[in-house]
């Protein structure tokens, strides 16, 4: 948030964020090892998440916070540079597990963006997705990445 303006009266009204697809990759699953502390985790994220988005709306006056959805998870055998590592590990948590914090998180998202004057919820496209729910490679920086590839970021959002 570096780029913020500290003038309150600054001609900046809209805030876009991404964020959750780090914690969703290396942290929730590491350090939450059943299913019922990773609903946990990830709900408190979400609450310190929004309660930082809060500070930051009220600091600046912003009239709108646009908060885009982590993406969905890609298949397991998608070769990841070791720069997108962590203690060694490409992700923590099976896919299974990883794709089940993924949708809470998002969902909870949603609702918090729902329940918030002032806040949106951007979700990614459905095409995004392969027949087994995965994030399709094609939509992945190539050759090897974690990240969506420039051609496909929603430039018209």
């Amino acid at each position: 948030f570096a780029f913020l303006n500290s003038d309150k009266n600054s001609s900046l009204k809209i805030l876009r964020v991404y964020f959750g697809n780090i914690d969703i990759r290396h942290h929730i699953c590491r350090l939450s090892t059943d299913s019922l502390s990773q609903v946990r985790a990830t709900r408190d994220l979400v609450r310190r998440y929004f309660h930082e988005l809060k500070r930051i709306k009220d600091k600046y006056g912003l009239e709108k916070i646009e908060v885009v959805g982590a993406i969905p998870i890609e298949d397991e055998s998608r070769k990841l540079p070791k720069t997108g590592y962590y203690k060694g590990k490409p992700f923590w948590g099976s896919w299974n597990e990883r794709n089940s914090v993924y949708k809470n998180f998002n969902t909870l998202v949603e609702g918090m963006c729902t329940r918030l004057a002032g806040y949106e919820y951007v979700s990614w496209p459905n095409h995004f997705l392969n027949n087994k729910n995965q994030l399709d490679f094609q939509y992945m920086e190539r050759p090897q990445s974690v990240h969506i590839s420039p051609e496909h970021y929603m430039w018209s959002i």
